[in-house]
């Protein structure tokens, strides 16, 4: 007699959500390293907490445009309204902001998004509690 293979559903869909729940982990992870890593380089060259450090290398023309983005981004995930006056005031002035191009001008994007969370909230803001 042949034996025949009967997958099992409720393995397979367990299996699936241990993998997805995996992925979802380590991206947080990545995610919060990379912000912990910019506060980090950010408070070492400029004076207060992590968000005055990233709003400094922003408004700083000592940066070029790839880190002032990533700082914006930074300024997004800790989601602090702080930051909220500043990010409106880049945002509000044309000439500087343009569509996404991350090595020469500020990102609209990630302005958007920036100021989005730091007036709604970041569901992930929580892990930067450093």
């Amino acid at each position: 007699m042949k034996y025949k293979y009967k997958p099992n559903l409720k393995r397979t869909i367990i299996t699936i959500v241990l993998i997805g729940v995996s992925f979802f982990t380590l991206s947080l992870l990545g995610m919060r390293s990379d912000v912990k890593t910019a506060c980090y380089e950010a408070i070492n060259i400029f004076e207060g907490d992590c968000t005055d450090a990233l709003i400094q290398i922003v408004a700083s023309d000592d940066f070029d445009y790839r880190q002032k983005n990533h700082a914006v981004w930074a300024l997004g995930q800790l989601a602090d309204r702080k930051s909220l006056d500043f990010l409106l005031s880049i945002y509000a002035d044309s000439s500087e902001v343009i569509p996404c191009d991350r090595n020469s001008n500020l990102c609209r994007e990630e302005l958007d998004k920036a100021i989005k969370w730091c007036n709604n909230g970041n569901i992930t803001s929580w892990m930067y509690n450093f």
